[in-house]
């Protein structure tokens, strides 16, 4: 994960641009800086024209681009994409370009909305438009074999933690019992349950950064709001001991589609922590969970009423260790390593089986 792979990208290599810094209609920071790295390492942007402009006019001009690029793209073109695309041209020419045996697509798997909303018409349709193609960039071993239950001869390349170039934090943390999650609030329904927790002294403390904070969440014992950061400002600026991943309706397991999805994904959010020298407290059912174990970065808990408990038992030596380990793993991510060594990996595969 952390060493970087020197890659030669070919000419005929593109990406297909959703993730406009200036706006963005889905998505968020993990897909914009992944066009960022495409960029760096050479692949060309596919990009419609006036794609924020829905008159009749822009929508013609948007089709004649469509087809003059299906008609320009040199064989042999290897074209690489965030998946799910929502954009009806980018998925509309996703779609041509599966069909034509002259091009080579790898599929950078994001997000799955049909696993995250439990929206099984939605799955079926997502597992049809992954079915188009051969190879992929997955986010860990988990999702490589969700993957492969339904496309076995499927290629994968993991990226393990979402590459994220933010300004990493500069200082030494400390342990304690401060407890950073960081995130839009509005959509994690646990936040409103921290209260049922227990609250007083060394107890767990959370500390809430992000937008969606309701008064319910603020006026619990047990929680400091602290504010809104830019998102790449964030890891530099968050105050803790640790960073908490978790999703889902309840404090006591992952529940609901939200926290169902976790034992598939690397959430966005695990990077930040990583990028923040805060070691991580994670579901342990959750595909973060063998990471975190595999780097030494942090501790499981089934419950977050196990939270008092499983960092009682971690020494300040420990935490240093983690801090270290913590220091290696935010070089390589906000280097981009992760994606680099994935499409480095694919295009290995891609250039021997073209040999």
């Amino acid at each position: 994960m952390t060493g970087r792979k020197e890659i030669d990208i070919p000419l005929n290599c593109f990406y297909v641009e959703e993730y406009p810094s200036e706006n963005i209609f889905h998505g968020g920071i993990g897909n914009m800086d992944a066009e960022k790295i495409f960029m760096e390492l050479g692949f060309r942007a596919l990009v419609f024209p006036h794609r924020q402009n829905f008159s009749f006019r822009a929508k013609c001009e948007r089709l004649v681009f469509l087809i003059k690029t299906l008609s320009s793209l040199p064989s042999g073109s290897i074209i690489v994409y965030q998946f799910p695309l929502y954009a009806t041209m980018n998925r509309w020419l996703i779609q041509a370009l599966s069909r034509r045996k002259k091009f080579t697509l790898i599929c950078f798997v994001t997000d799955i909305d049909g696993l995250k909303d439990g929206d099984g018409l939605v799955m079926e349709r997502e597992i049809k438009e992954l079915r188009r193609h051969h190879y992929f960039i997955v986010h860990n071993k988990s999702m490589e074999t969700w993957l492969k239950g339904f496309i076995p001869d499927a290629v994968t390349a993991s990226i393990d933690f979402f590459d994220f170039k933010a300004i990493p934090f500069r200082g030494n943390r400390k342990p304690g019992n401060e407890v950073v999650f960081a995130g839009n609030l509005f959509k994690s329904g646990f936040l409103r349950f921290l209260g049922d927790l227990p609250s007083g002294e060394n107890e767990p403390v959370f500390h809430l950064y992000g937008e969606g904070a309701t008064d319910e969440i603020k006026s619990q014992a047990n929680v400091r709001y602290m504010g809104i950061i830019p998102p790449y400002e964030i890891p530099s600026k968050l105050q803790g001991s640790y960073g908490l991943v978790w999703d889902g309706e309840s404090v006591d397991a992952l529940a609901g589609s939200l926290g169902n999805y976790m034992k598939h994904i690397s959430h966005h959010k695990l990077s930040s922590y990583i990028i923040a020298g805060l070691p991580v407290i994670v579901p342990e059912h959750s595909a973060a969970a063998e990471l975190v174990a595999k780097y030494n970065i942090g501790v499981t808990v089934a419950s977050l009423r196990d939270i008092k408990r499983r960092i009682s038992f971690i020494t300040p030596e420990a935490y240093q260790q983690m801090a270290a380990n913590l220091q290696e793993l935010s070089k390589s991510i906000v280097g981009g390593n992760g994606l680099r060594n994935a499409i480095g990996q694919l295009m290995k595969s891609i250039t021997e089986k073209a040999d």
